[in-house]
């Protein structure tokens, strides 16, 4: 079923890569710099959605797949414990 859905989008790209690549008669003028404000437009949106949904899928990782044994503040504790041996260890090397 997920090789099916692969392929539907993979000629889904295809497609819209032929309908771009086949030029069409302009029947209006746009400047160069409009365009590329456009461009730029698209690519700060695509990035932004990148880091959005990057963010929302570790928010869902954590929120889902947390350990019932080890509290979260129990965890800190050990974390602060282990970070004060690492800077006892620099302390002593200097």
């Amino acid at each position: 079923m997920r090789n099916h859905n692969i392929h539907r989008v993979l000629a889904g790209l295809s497609l819209l890569a032929l309908l771009l690549a086949v030029p069409r008669p302009a029947s209006a003028y746009v400047d160069p710099g409009s365009g590329a404000m456009v461009w730029q437009i698209l690519a700060a949106m695509g990035l932004g959605l990148v880091f959005y949904l990057r963010r929302a899928g570790e928010w869902l990782s954590r929120t889902f797949q947390s350990k019932p044994d080890q509290q979260p503040d129990a965890k800190r504790a050990s974390d602060l414990e282990e970070l004060g041996a690492a800077e006892a260890k620099v302390g002593v090397l200097q």
